[in-house]
């Protein structure tokens, strides 16, 4: 029988715990790809805001808000709203170094101001 090393104290250093926190992330995920959403048209959203407010604060429940059948919005817990958001600056940046990298001309930010205000005054004094 093999002898197990002993608990290190630190579950960082425990391999258990990283088998534990492997599974705890890919359900983390599975669960947020797999959430039920309920919809719900806006008029009657109205009358049950607050509850539904609830439901997707504290059960993460995922509410569409619909107008004549057709999605208009959405109630989300706020921790889904922070990940688009960081996933949606996490596009921005890389679109950002992507258009820096790009060879050609590089010009000064103050440069770029004075020609948008000139071609502004240009266009404002030809109307």
């Amino acid at each position: 029988m093999r002898s197990r090393a002993p608990h290190s104290g630190r579950p960082d250093r425990c391999r258990c715990w990283a088998r534990y926190a492997t599974a705890l992330r890919l359900s983390t995920v599975q669960n947020v790809y797999s959430v039920e959403m309920r919809e719900i048209g806006v008029t009657e959203a109205r009358d049950q805001l607050g509850e539904l407010v609830n439901r997707a604060a504290y059960s993460d429940e995922r509410i569409v808000l619909t107008r004549h059948g057709r999605a208009v919005a959405a109630l989300v817990p706020i921790a889904v709203l922070h990940e688009l958001e960081d996933a949606e600056d996490a596009a921005d940046l890389a679109a950002a170094r992507a258009t820096a990298a790009e060879a050609g001309p590089n010009m000064p930010h103050a440069q770029v101001l004075a020609d948008l205000v000139a071609d502004e005054a240009r266009t404002s004094r030809s109307s």
